[in-house]
C-alpha cells in the first residue's frame, strides 16, 4: 500500500492531534512454517517508506509504530531482535510510542 495516497486526505489543521499509527514490522506468533500464515503476517507498509514519508510530508505528530501479530497465538513472545529493530526504527524521531501486545 501507498503510504502518501492515505495521508494525502489528512486535513492540515490535525496534524499536531493525530497519532500516526502502522504495523511496520512483523511481530511474533505464526507458525514459520505456514506460508499462508506468514503472508498475512506481513506489514501493509515497508517501515522505512512509511517514516520517510509522514516525517517529511506532515507537521509535528506522535508516530505509533507496532508489529504484526498473530491473532491464532495471543502468547507469542517478542523476541529481542524484534525489540532492537523497532528502536532503531524509533531512535531518529522524538514523538514516538509502540504498543505490544
Amino acid at each position: 500500500a501507498d503510504v502518501k495516497s492515505y495521508l494525502t486526505h489528512l486535513p492540515p489543521y490535525l496534524y499536531k492531534r493525530v497519532w500516526i499509527n502502522a504495523d511496520i514490522l512483523s511481530g511474533p506468533g505464526e507458525d514459520l512454517n505456514d506460508e499462508l500464515a506468514q503472508k498475512k503476517m506481513q506489514p501493509k507498509f515497508d517501515a522505512n517508506e512509511f517514516l520517510n514519508v509522514v516525517t517529511s510530508q506532515l507537521g509535528p505528530l506522535v508516530l505509533s509504530i507496532g508489529w504484526t501479530t498473530a491473532s491464532t497465538n495471543v502468547n507469542a513472545v517478542y523476541k529481542n531482535e524484534m525489540v532492537d529493530e523497532m528502536i532503531s526504527c524509533a531512535e531518529p524521531y522524538t514523538e514516538v510510542t509502540f504498543p505490544v501486545r
